[in-house]
């Protein structure tokens, strides 16, 4: 009964917090590739960012939270039943990290902390499951058993320490588009490698009726990782960043509009087609 809790756990967490990250990175990737399409049309260069506009930081800072906490929830049962050390520092431990970048967000959409501090709480967060993911299949290397745990687990490792790299590449050099295109792709593949994850624990205690769907979640993780490269070189062949010089205001958005609707650039049209379709406000006739 204890391992069944145990794995119980283990499938809910990996599969909500996978869900997250799945969502979050596609939508992030999307608003890219649309951003590319429409300047691609227009002709003309932008350097917008999701990762900095206070409305997605907002709500991704909100829903990162909920899905924490309920992941965390989610893994008591299994943690208060494994005899294993790392099960509550891996899981628990991570799933409230992960609730405090949402937090940081959260505060950053308001203008309470300084700028791209959920991407630096990011790093912190993405190397530190490096470094306890790597010392659990350090110790399951030792052991006889679950031989198949190092593997899963190891891979999961390498992608957390490659993403925290990219990430603090991508703070420290903002106008590097390809640095935050490639944060998206990695935070996909991360979501469906929890995905498989979740499905393969799920498997271990028959929940699933066999490890088919766990090899059907292998051919999506592949399928997704190609379509992600694909999206992301597109958006990088499309996108430039501003001149040279620009502002920090300039760097972070295209175009200022302010709460009457009027532009603070000197082109209208050019105005009315970059702003986000959820922020986009009616434009005075030129």
């Amino acid at each position: 009964m204890d391992n069944i809790a145990n794995e119980t756990g283990s499938a809910g967490g990996h599969r909500i917090a996978g869900s997250f990250f799945l969502g979050l990175g596609a939508y992030c990737l999307l608003l890219h590739f649309r951003r590319a399409r429409r300047c691609q049309k227009l002709q003309c260069e932008t350097s917008y960012l999701p990762e900095r506009d206070p409305a997605i930081l907002r709500r991704s800072g909100v829903a990162l939270i909920i899905a924490m906490v309920v992941a965390f929830c989610w893994e008591i049962p299994g943690g208060n039943a494994s005899t294993n050390p790392y099960f509550r520092l891996l899981h628990e431990a991570s799933y409230a990290l992960f609730g405090l970048i949402g937090l940081a967000s959260f505060l950053e959409s308001k203008g309470l902390v300084p700028l791209d501090s959920n991407r630096s709480c990011l790093v912190m967060a993405l190397f530190q499951s490096y470094m306890i993911l790597s010392t659990y299949v350090a110790s399951m290397n030792n052991r006889e058993t679950h031989t198949e745990v190092p593997y899963r687990y190891g891979m999961l490792a390498k992608l957390c320490l490659a993403h925290s790299f990219v990430c603090a590449y991508s703070i420290w050099n903002p106008q590097n588009l390809v640095a935050f295109l490639t944060g998206h792709v990695l935070l996909i593949i991360e979501g469906a490698w929890l995905m498989y994850l979740g499905e393969y624990y799920a498997c271990r205690i028959g929940v699933q009726p066999s490890t088919h769907l766990v090899d059907f979640y292998t051919y999506v993780f592949l399928f997704l990782f190609i379509v992600c490269l694909g999206m992301a070189g597109i958006a990088t062949f499309n996108l430039t960043p501003s001149p040279e010089g620009g502002t920090q205001e300039e760097t972070d958005y295209s175009v200022l509009v302010t709460k009457e609707g009027e532009r603070e650039d000197d082109d209208p049209q050019l105005g009315r087609e970059l702003l986000p379709s959820w922020s986009r406000q009616e434009a005075m006739d030129v």
